[in-house]
């Protein structure tokens, strides 16, 4: 199963090199280009985040984000990194506190410090994210029951979302 999802994080790689843009992954060092030293992953499977060598497609490091008894990460959506903190923000599911199906919490991670911090819940059924090179946190929704989806800013102190446009359909990400 785990080898099943690292070959489609490496052929989503690879596809998102090509296009030079960033989706569930994101570039460590200078994010948004391919201009990289190592990728980050995530699976909505586990509570993983992978450290992938780009030349090799070697996993690097895992680093589980659940802290047991506290936060039980299910499975992560997401992943951005923050242009000045360098800070790993994720879309994670929950069963302790409990995700209200399907809308994930937004969780910040501090690599140097090895802190986790729930930030809050996002309210909408948010399948990605990623930081403009400002450090505003953008995410998208899957599609919603309407057939629109939502493009919104998420708060990096609140996890709640500002609606910035809808549009129609969406695969999410």
């Amino acid at each position: 199963m785990k080898s099943n999802i690292l070959l489609k994080s490496i052929a989503t790689v690879m596809l998102l090199c090509m296009t030079l843009t960033t989706s569930s992954l994101e570039a460590q060092g200078n994010p948004g280009g391919c201009f990289i030293t190592t990728f980050l992953t995530v699976s909505d499977q586990d509570d993983v985040v992978m450290e992938i060598d780009p030349d090799t497609l070697a996993v690097i490091s895992e680093t589980p984000m659940s802290i047991t008894g506290a936060v039980e990460v299910d499975g992560l959506r997401g992943i951005a990194i923050h242009p000045s903190t360098g800070n790993w923000f994720m879309l994670a599911m929950l069963s302790a506190p409990p995700s209200p199906a399907p809308s994930p919490w937004l969780l910040e991670y501090d690599p140097i410090n090895l802190t986790l911090n729930l930030v809050g819940f996002t309210v909408l059924d948010f399948n990605d994210l990623e930081f403009t090179e400002s450090g505003e946190l953008r995410a998208i929704t899957n599609t919603l029951t309407t057939g629109d989806s939502n493009y919104c800013e998420l708060s990096t102190i609140t996890g709640g979302p500002l609606d910035l446009c809808q549009y129609n359909g969406s695969d999410g990400g």
